[in-house]
């Protein structure tokens, strides 16, 4: 009686050039995002401390370093527009989740509370401290330009802080852990350098509001929602304070 052995050979895959070239190129832009990745990190949080050091004003510089490096970082991983952390085209369906509309009502109210119980505790100097803070952010002492100019600031503040900051958290890092992080620098980068009680109580405003946001976009990783939530948040702060406090 005859054996008949079958011997099977396991084929290995052929990579062509083009393939091997595609690889080496792909190595090269995750490295090189890489290193953008924190080295701008670092300028952020370094730029963010300034602000405590009255005689320097920087602080706003760290918001342009995070712009530019998300889309540079979203160039170079030729990020499919699905992916990407700024999207249009899925805000309708991402904002007719309940979770969405219940973090966005939550901020919009810790930023109302804020302001009465600043005006209970603190008097009207909350509420003169509260504006020219906001005047100074937005490099602006006009009322219907400020206006204007909050949805800019929170669209350029959710990209450069949640977007990129956040979303480009190192590997091993918590989430709670960077957003807290990141809320902490959100926070001292909106801090008038004047350091007492009610400022310590107008930072921890925007300590709050950070964490939410950070919410927001944990919910969606989309920080066109986020920037929603921010500009509407912003408005009703504003709009009591013009309505009810402003002289």
């Amino acid at each position: 009686m005859n054996s008949f052995y079958i011997c099977k050979t396991t084929r290995q895959p052929i990579h062509t050039e083009a393939e091997n070239a595609k690889e080496s190129d792909m190595r090269k832009r995750q490295k090189a995002a890489s290193t953008l990745r924190y080295v701008s990190m670092g300028l952020m949080t370094a730029l963010t401390l300034t602000q405590l050091i009255p005689s320097l004003e920087l602080a706003g510089i760290a918001v342009w370093i995070g712009l530019a490096s998300f889309f540079i970082i979203e160039a170079i991983g030729a990020m499919p527009a699905g992916q990407s952390g700024l999207r249009f085209s899925t805000m309708g369906g991402e904002l007719k989740n309940g979770t969405v509309w219940f973090l966005i009502g939550l901020l919009a109210c810790i930023q109302i509370i804020y302001v009465l119980s600043g005006y209970l505790i603190f008097g009207h100097a909350y509420i003169d401290y509260d504006m020219g803070r906001i005047f100074d952010v937005m490099k602006s002492d006009s009322i219907m330009r400020l206006l204007v100019i909050i949805p800019l600031s929170a669209w350029g503040e959710e990209i450069a802080w949640r977007g990129f900051f956040l979303s480009q958290k190192p590997e091993k890092a918590s989430y709670l852990l960077w957003a807290l992080c990141s809320s902490v620098l959100f926070a001292i980068g909106h801090v008038s350098q004047d350091a007492n009680p009610l400022v310590l109580f107008g930072t921890s405003s925007n300590l709050i509001c950070s964490l939410i946001l950070c919410g927001l976009f944990h919910q969606t990783k989309n920080c066109m929602i986020s920037t929603v939530g921010h500009i509407i948040g912003n408005y009703a702060e504003i709009i009591l304070i013009l309505t009810v406090f402003w002289k």
